[in-house]
């Protein structure tokens, strides 16, 4: 899905908030007033919850040039991936 990215490693809660992805996009990656600047259709969690493991959230972005933006930034981050494209096939 093309305006699609994954988060990985952001901590899991029962019945939370997706404005926490555009927390993670300001404070990880630098990109200042994400939250009033870079639109989301949806956003959600993959799977089931379960309290030992934490689920990726797939983010869909209004317009491609923001999600971009973000893959980008995401490049600087230091140790393993945290964001990465969703590459599913749509039906």
């Amino acid at each position: 899905m093309r305006g699609n990215l994954l988060f990985y490693k952001i901590p899991d809660k029962k019945d939370e908030h997706f404005e926490k992805i555009l927390d993670f996009i300001e404070s990880k990656l630098r990109i200042e007033n994400a939250s009033r600047n870079i639109k989301l259709h949806r956003a959600h969690r993959l799977g089931r919850y379960n309290s030992a493991k934490i689920r990726p959230i797939t983010a869909k972005f209004a317009y491609y040039p923001d999600r971009e933006q973000v893959r980008q930034a995401s490049k600087e981050l230091k140790g393993p991936r945290m964001v990465s494209r969703n590459n599913t096939q749509e039906m």
